[in-house]
């Protein structure tokens, strides 16, 4: 007798799909051996998804590198209409190179914070993909005192 599929835990409706499983990573119970190097443990859980879901996760993903890349692009234009100005104003050859990183790094802000309400459209009554920490095998681990990833990160 073969286990039921489980429902996708995104849209509670679908049936899961194991090949559109979604997939977390996770290290803990870390410690150190004898020698002094670092020891500490891995895991991946599986959540259980459909196609539906693992779809609108994709497009919910390119909206938001389309969206940071658009709002980088308009705040880069957005300095330069500005960069004479500025440049006449203070006179800081570096500080403007500096300006102009910060008003892309503002725009493509502003491009993901206006992008949020149209992902939510487009995912409909899913749960969005970032919401992975929300499943309870993964919020337990976490609560744990495990972290996302494949490993500690180098000190």
């Amino acid at each position: 007798m073969t286990s039921p599929t489980p429902a996708c835990w995104y849209c509670g409706r679908e049936p899961a799909v194991e090949a559109r499983a979604d997939r977390f990573d996770l290290y803990g119970n870390l410690g150190k051996n004898p020698a002094g190097q670092v020891t500490y443990q891995t895991t991946t859980v599986r959540i259980p998804r459909c196609a539906a879901c693992a779809s609108a996760h994709n497009r919910e993903g390119c909206l938001s590198v389309l969206a940071f890349l658009v709002g980088g692009l308009l705040g880069v234009l957005a300095y330069m209409a500005l960069s004479q100005w500025i440049a006449e104003v203070t006179g800081w050859a570096t500080f403007i190179w500096w300006l102009m990183i910060g008003f892309g790094a503002a725009g493509g802000a502003v491009g993901i914070g206006l992008a949020s309400p149209l992902a939510k459209k487009l995912l409909g009554n899913r749960r969005s993909g970032t919401a992975s920490s929300e499943y309870a095998p993964i919020r337990e681990l976490l609560d744990g005192g495990w972290k996302q990833g494949t490993r500690p990160k180098a000190r």
